[in-house]
Parts: C-alpha cells; structure tokens; sequence
C-alpha cells in the first residue's frame, strides 16, 4: 500500500470556501488512484484553509503529472465557487509535487490540474519596468 499525503489550500478572500464535495484522483508516470473524496471532521476548503488529507493506492504511481479536482453536490446545499489556490502532494519516498491553480471553480465539475510552478504575471506591469530600465541603463550610457 502506497500512502500520499495531501495539502489543499483555500485562498483567503471572502466567500473562497465552498460547501461541495470534493475529490481528487492522483495521476502518475505509473498509474492514477482511484476517486477519493476528500473530507476531514469538521469544515473543509473555507477561506485561508490549509486541508491535509491521505490518499492510498495499491500501486506505486510513480511521478505525479496530474491531479484532477471533482466537485460535486454535498447534500441539499446549492452550488457554490471555490477559489483553489494549490494542491501539494508529498509522494511515500518523500518527494513533493506542487500544483497550482489560483483560479475559481464555478459549478459541479472536474478539473485537471497539472504539475507546475505557478507563475502568473501581469505582462503589461512587467513590459513598463522592463522598458523603463532599458531607459535608465541607455541614460547612463550616455552620461
């Protein structure tokens, strides 16, 4: 039996918590694990909320590639939107993979998250900074 432990976190803005159900199945070099609904005692993906949840497979999965998110009705409660910031995923041998998202999801839908860093600029603010140094160093070239 493998174990893997996972990190949710819920960013902290009003109304970022959701209600829904929610589960992950882990996608690997190897295999994927199956659906396993993610739930903890008490309240779940609120607002600045850290989750950490275990996931076991009978198989080693290998290089996680893939987490896919479900979100799905949790009882009679509406549906409502959750701002997932990122899913880490520490594998048995210790090795951790990050997967960020930094978006909302709207609905009851699956999600596919791939592995990466997660950066996400403001291309405008970095083109005006950008050429303002260009500016700066041909100033001073010219003194």
């Amino acid at each position: 039996m493998f174990v893997y432990k996972i990190q949710v976190v819920t960013r902290n803005v009003n109304s970022a918590g959701t209600m829904d159900s929610i589960s992950v199945i882990l996608i690997g070099s190897h295999g994927e694990s199956a659906k396993h609904k993610l739930d903890n005692w008490g309240l779940d993906f609120q607002g600045g909320d850290m989750d950490e949840y275990t996931v076991s497979s009978e198989e080693d999965l290998g290089e996680i590639l893939l987490v896919r998110i479900i979100k799905e009705q949790y009882l009679f409660f509406p549906t409502d939107t959750w701002f997932c910031s990122y899913i880490s995923v520490t594998c048995p041998k210790g090795e951790l993979y990050h997967f960020p998202y930094y978006k909302w999801i709207k609905g009851f839908v699956t999600v596919d998250i791939p592995q990466g860093k997660g950066a996400s600029m403001d291309f405008h603010f970095w083109g005006i900074n950008a050429l303002a140094d260009c500016m700066r160093c041909k100033d001073q070239n010219q003194k």
